[in-house]
């Protein structure tokens, strides 16, 4: 085998070694990651939050250009994120400043973007994305359909 043909079997073989096997930094191994799609909040500081639909809040990561973005259920928001290993950080974020249609709406999205920015590390569970804030379980996600 020519020395050009041995460097590019070798080659292929270094990228098919990296289509599986290890876990990305933060999952369970079970293939559910923070860049994995949409993520719609299902609990704050242990608290439900109700599914209402399009007005749910949700984020999604961009790993290409490091950022977020979402809604808290009556504004949409933007900003930074960066993950490494299990660590995650948001912000600053900017949101827009639509009112909420209740006080409840208003004290999910408070807390929301609140703990998002407090936010330094997560954990994905059963297809659940918790987000941490000092080792403690702040808000946990479901992966949206």
């Amino acid at each position: 085998m020519r020395p050009r043909s041995v460097a590019a079997v070798l080659a292929a073989l270094v990228v098919l070694a990296g289509c599986g096997g290890t876990p990305r930094p933060g999952s369970s191994g079970s293939g559910d990651y923070l860049e994995q799609g949409v993520w719609r909040l299902q609990a704050v500081d242990e608290v439900r939050v109700p599914d209402r639909g399009g007005d749910t809040p949700w984020f999604r990561v961009s790993p290409v250009d490091g950022s977020v973005e979402g809604s808290t259920g009556c504004n949409a928001f933007s900003g930074a994120y960066r993950a490494g290993g299990t660590s995650v950080t948001f912000g600053p974020l900017e949101a827009t400043e639509r009112g909420c249609a209740d006080a409840g709406a208003t004290d999910v999205e408070r807390r929301m973007l609140e703990v998002m920015q407090a936010a330094d590390g997560y954990r994905i569970e059963g297809g659940r994305l918790l987000l941490l804030v000092r080792g403690s379980i702040r808000m946990v996600f479901g992966a949206a359909g």
